[in-house]
């Protein structure tokens, strides 16, 4: 059976709730046919964190905190695969649909790959999905001023990283975003599987989106401040409102779902569901 290689990055800061989940997630791809390179990079963690991921033999290196992006570029150095991409300490991947995803990016040699994604909340509850954006509405919706491309379960060729000098460590929250932005506006090949969700989110109330929103405001007007669109107004409008449709049983889910865990019927702007 081939093997196929990847470098896989975790940053970590008091971690330990979930970062076994995370762990497990990724051993499991070495039973298809993954060679996933593991390299945790913590940042001074004093919860136990450490000593979980000492269980499991994984490389680990100590990076300053700070700024996530800077200790995910870190990690990203001392790795030499062709594929790579991070995970949240919070987060997991859905071995049999990344190791597809991997295996179809092998074939095509897309600079960046990506899928579908669910949600989850802090104890690892279905939440719902999300359907990102097909390739074609790509364009459209970076002018839109939004992010078409979920980082979770998303890889990329390690020369294109090396290309746009890996994340841009000026950000603290949205590194990830600009990365995408800034393939796209170089030509990057982007590639979707289509077939399962390859990852999911974790949402509680001490995630950096939950907890620092405002300041994710601030770092994304910053990002587009020199952006030039080049779809048109109609182009733009149309792919807002086919991603809205997409999407639209998963809000319906979101809703319900939301209300059985929680016994309170809305729809959230973000969906903590607390522990």
């Amino acid at each position: 059976m081939t093997r196929y290689d990847i470098d896989i990055i975790i940053p970590t800061l008091n971690s330990v709730n979930t970062i076994e989940w995370t762990i497990l997630s990724l051993l499991s791809l070495g039973r298809k046919g993954i060679n996933p390179n593991i390299i945790v990079v913590d940042s001074d963690s004093t919860d136990g964190t450490l000593e979980v991921i000492g269980k499991y033999r994984i490389k680990c290196v100590n990076y300053p905190k700070g700024n996530m992006y800077a200790a995910i570029n870190f990690g990203l150095r001392m790795g030499e695969s062709i594929w790579c991409t991070y995970i949240n300490s919070d987060d997991i991947i859905f071995p049999d649909a990344f190791a597809d995803l991997l295996k179809m990016a092998q074939f095509q040699m897309p600079d960046i790959i990506y899928g579908n994604i669910d949600y989850i909340d802090y104890v690892g509850r279905f939440v719902h999905s999300w359907n990102s954006a097909p390739i074609l509405q790509i364009s459209s919706l970076f002018d839109s001023e939004l992010n078409p491309i979920p980082q979770p379960g998303t890889i990329f060729r390690r020369e294109f990283y090396k290309r746009l000098s890996g994340f841009d460590e000026r950000f603290k929250y949205v590194a990830d975003y600009d990365f995408f932005l800034r393939a796209y506006q170089m030509n990057a090949k982007f590639l979707k599987y289509k077939v399962n969700t390859v990852a999911a989110f974790r949402l509680h109330e001490h995630q950096l989106s939950y907890v620092y929103s405002q300041e994710i405001e601030r770092e994304v007007r910053d990002m587009y401040l020199q952006l030039v669109p080049t779809t048109s107004l109609m182009q733009r409008k149309y792919a807002r409102i086919a991603m809205s449709i997409r999407n639209l049983p998963n809000y319906i889910i979101r809703i319900l779902r939301w209300r059985q865990l929680t016994q309170v019927f809305g729809f959230p702007r973000t969906m903590t569901c607390k522990k």
